[in-house]
């Protein structure tokens, strides 16, 4: 049997577990969860647009996993299926099988994870391993993990194993520890008193071989160790990280190695109807990989944190994210007032307004300045019961040499309108109108989306991007999707522009597509 029929029988088994599990669960305290997605896409050749030609009939990405937990001891598994993975994933997921499996005991003020898992030091400048689908990132750790709270408020853990990459694991062994610990500045231990919060954590990477580079060997080991600290004195947060990564020459730097540090200084006041967020950070060659060859979203063991805004629920102003590097200096400023209800600008239902400032740019002159900036402001506004407005407006600057192997810097201007109006209890209508002005070379682009929901079961959408600057290509689709208890299923018909698709900073670049789009989720 080989290895990967063996992880299927291990998820295979849990399956009936946790049907068992979940009859019992009122009377042996055994309680199971799990989902289902599946994400299909059967492509249509379109000259136009500039689709790909794809050998198979239908592409997709489907997990399966389930989690059984009791007192003591919890298990689970997922399993995957993209042996004709969807556009934008690299050709090394290409394959299927159960890459995620635990078994972990707890008893008090301990608990011990055998198998897969994922974990995160501080914001993440150590080490930081997760999940994200959209984007085809999963670098969890297969080994052991151990997490102790010898004290209220203290949480130590101590991890090792070898990180995912792709189908398989990295040759290196990471070695991690972690401490936190939450000191009260009163006599009161909440939330709503203030404390201060220390934490510290060390990362080995150990790679098993010893490279050559020019004649020269390459260090085995590569340490990462950090620092931080949360103050909070309400209504104020003050937040520091610093961290530092031994000498490590690697495909992200050009092995040119030398060690590698970064800071993160961030304030944020909030009271009533108003917040304030001021943050900074400097990176420079802190990026670690369990694999040294490896270039592109694998093998990453630590994270840098975006500080710029991504407008997610916007086409248009999701279509040009922040480049996020190995080495830059940081700012961002994020102001909220929520102008109370009964006044001359709140009106009846209240407004709010957000103001948002982000800088990103590089640490040499010689490496094009400015990589990133925007300034935007979105106001959202109640008219009356039925009726509500929200306008966003973004100016945007970025380096596309430096995002998308461009050659210039590119000027933004994005203006997005979107109203919803409750028709009955029943029935709510939404239309998203967006437009942008560009000097990259497409030009401008203009967008409509048109959604009706039919509680609790029904939405309907209609939408058309527009490039009305130098293509006139229109990229129309439409959407019918339904909802049934924990059953989501949605299907699509159209063309999809080619766009990078961000999360926290990190991105890939989807391909133009047409074609019938189907995805069905199930969460238990």
């Amino acid at each position: 049997m080989t290895i990967a029929n063996k992880k299927l029988t291990i998820l295979i088994a849990l399956f009936p577990l946790a049907l068992y599990a979940q009859e019992e669960a009122d009377s042996s305290g055994i309680s199971v969860s799990g989902s289902i997605e599946s994400n299909i896409y059967i492509p249509q050749y379109d000259e136009a647009i500039g689709t790909e030609r794809y050998g198979e009939w239908a592409l997709t990405n489907t997990y399966a996993n389930v989690d059984v937990e009791s007192r003591y001891i919890d298990a689970g598994a997922r399993f995957e299926f993209l042996k004709h993975p969807l556009p934008g994933y690299e050709e090394q997921f290409r394959g299927w099988g159960v890459p995620y499996y635990y078994i972990k005991g707890k008893i008090k003020g301990a608990e011990l994870t055998l198998g897969t898992f994922y974990e995160q030091f501080g914001s993440g400048l150590t080490l930081r391993t997760y999940e994200e689908r959209t984007l085809g990132i999963d670098n969890s750790i297969l080994g052991a993990r151990l997490v102790l709270n010898p004290l209220k408020g203290m949480t130590i853990k101590a991890l090792t194993g070898k990180q995912r990459r792709y189908w398989g694991h990295s040759d290196a062994l990471l070695t991690g520890v972690d401490a936190q610990h939450t000191f009260p500045l009163t006599r009161s231990i909440d939330d709503n008193h203030p404390s201060l919060t220390l934490g510290a954590s060390y990362v080995n990477i150990h790679h098993p071989s010893q490279e050559t580079l020019e004649g020269e060997k390459l260090k085995r080991n590569v340490n990462l160790f950090s620092l931080r600290s949360t103050l909070y004195l309400a209504p104020i947060t003050l937040y520091a990280e610093y961290a530092h990564k031994s000498d490590d020459p690697s495909a992200t730097n050009g092995y040119q190695g030398g060690s590698g540090k970064a800071y993160i200084f961030s304030a944020k006041y909030e009271k009533d109807n108003f917040s304030l967020l001021l943050r900074t950070k400097r990176t420079e060659n802190l990026l670690a990989r369990s694999e040294r060859t490896q270039a592109g979203l694998a093998a990453r063991v630590n994270f840098m944190p975006s500080f710029s805004e991504f407008y997610a629920d916007y086409d248009l102003s999701s279509s040009f994210p922040a480049p996020q590097l190995e080495s830059e200096q940081a700012y961002q400023a994020k102001m909220t007032y929520n102008f109370p209800e009964g006044t001359m600008l709140g009106g009846k239902y209240g407004t709010s307004l957000t103001l948002d400032f982000s800088h990103a740019r590089s640490l040499h002159k010689d490496e094009g300045g400015t990589f990133y900036q925007d300034i935007s402001a979105i106001i959202d506004k109640k008219i009356n019961e039925a009726f509500s407005l929200k306008f966003l407006y973004i100016n945007q600057i970025y380096n596309a040499t430096i995002l998308d192997d461009g050659d210039e810097k590119v000027h933004n201007n994005i203006f997005v309108a979107d109203a919803t109006y409750d028709l009955n209890e029943r029935l709510s209508l939404n239309a998203d109108l967006e437009y942008l002005t560009s000097t990259y070379y497409e030009g401008d682009w203009l967008y409509g989306k048109l959604s009706l929901t039919v509680s609790p079961h029904w939405t309907f959408a209609v939408s058309d991007e527009w490039n009305c600057g130098m293509t006139k290509l229109h990229y129309w689709y439409g959407e019918v999707g339904f909802t049934a208890g924990s059953h989501e299923l949605s299907v699509g018909y159209g063309r999809v522009s080619s766009a990078y698709l961000c999360v926290d900073g990190l991105c890939h670049l989807d391909p133009p597509m047409k074609g019938l789009f189907i995805s069905y989720n199930y969460e238990f």
